[in-house]
């Protein structure tokens, strides 16, 4: 693969709203799971922890109800770990390691023809609990994947 094929990648990515219900062969669930470990990190080890791949339905209404949400047939989440450990600039380091975790995901995903979209706007109270997620993990993205259905 050469700086053009990734580049071709990276122009191809767009937030996809609208999913079909088709699911995806398990093969490519675990590439995209196995590219957020490849993520870089800030300073000390990663300071993420990843759940999923889960039905979207299952963290819907912790993302009110967004409609592209409860169509994903699939999403995982990015949660930090170690919260109270700070950059010199006063962010929290899981910060950058769940987006650069989420961003290697979320190409990878385009790479094998799936439509993305990373979700912010959510409740991380409910999310953690529609998903038994520890309370020492914070949910920061999710990021949701599958056949796009927009057109």
């Amino acid at each position: 693969m050469g700086v053009r094929d990734i580049f071709q990648i990276m122009q191809a990515r767009r937030s996809c709203r609208q999913f079909k219900p088709d699911p995806r062969p398990e093969f490519e669930m675990v590439m995209v799971r196995l590219a957020g470990e490849t993520a870089p990190y800030a300073s000390g080890g990663p300071r993420r922890e990843v759940i999923g791949p889960i039905p979207g339905k299952t963290i819907a209404s912790a993302c009110y109800d967004q409609r592209c949400v409860h169509q994903a047939p699939c999403a995982w989440i990015m949660c930090g770990k170690d919260r109270h450990t700070m950059l010199r600039s006063g962010h929290a380091k899981y910060i950058f390691d769940c987006a650069a975790t989420c961003m290697l995901m979320d190409l990878m995903a385009v790479s094998l023809g799936m439509g993305t979209c990373w979700i912010g706007h959510f409740d991380p109270d409910m999310v953690r609990k529609a998903c038994s997620i520890d309370d020492d993990l914070v949910p920061t993205i999710i990021l949701l994947a599958g056949v796009r259905n927009d057109g």
